[in-house]
């Protein structure tokens, strides 16, 4: 279950890599790399909008990564004294 969980986090990964590189998705589809495609695409002027998505994504990743990692802490019986 703990590994299923910090899985999640390569699943998303792998999902945005396609559209970040321009090879996802059409605009009209939802997906989680797309707005970050979008976001580099775009004039240097609007650094927010290019930096933005990646950022949501990786704090995403990040949160589940934890998660996963406190689950694993409070139910592995070889941490407990």
């Amino acid at each position: 279950m703990i590994l299923a969980i910090l899985n999640v986090g390569v699943a998303i990964l792998t999902a945005a890599t396609p559209s970040i590189l321009g090879n996802g998705c059409a605009a009209a589809d939802a997906g989680v790399g797309a707005p970050a495609g979008q976001g580099a695409r775009q004039s240097a002027e609007r650094v927010v909008e290019q930096h933005l998505p990646g950022v949501a994504i990786a704090v995403t990743v990040l949160a589940v990564n934890l998660f996963g990692d406190g689950l694993h802490d409070a139910l592995d019986p070889r941490l407990r004294l």
